[in-house]
């Protein structure tokens, strides 16, 4: 029965034995895998950055859009009053004609309200 408890615990010690290589070899390759992907990482982060020629494109596209926006705008702005002064001469000639109208209907209006001896009729 000494023999059978010394050989089940030369197993467990077996065991324990593996299972601390298997830890540590774990942890070992672990750390070492870290440390590649922490370098890999920061070269990364460092060649990352947007290249500056992009960026100044970027810039020139902005400023050619506003540039053709205020293009744009002093256009449709001289558009926009010849359109306004074309109205308001029409609005004129309108208005002018709205009263001639007018005076014309109460002129009507006056002439047959009244009879021949010139009294207004109810």
């Amino acid at each position: 029965m000494v023999a059978q408890a010394l050989i089940n615990q030369r197993l467990v010690l077996d065991q324990i034995s593996a299972l601390n290589t298997t830890t540590g070899n774990m942890i070992e390759t672990t750390s070492e895998m870290l440390k590649k992907q922490t370098g890999e990482i920061h070269e990364q982060a460092a060649s990352s950055t947007i290249e500056v020629e992009k960026l100044r494109r970027a810039f020139e596209n902005v400023y050619q859009t506003m540039d053709a926006i205020a293009n744009f705008k002093s256009r449709s702005l001289d558009s926009m009053q010849k359109t306004v002064d074309a109205l308001s001469t029409e609005v004129t000639k309108a208005r002018a004609y709205l009263d001639r109208v007018r005076r014309e209907q109460s002129a009507a209006a006056l002439g047959t309200d009244r009879n021949d001896s010139g009294d207004v009729q109810l």
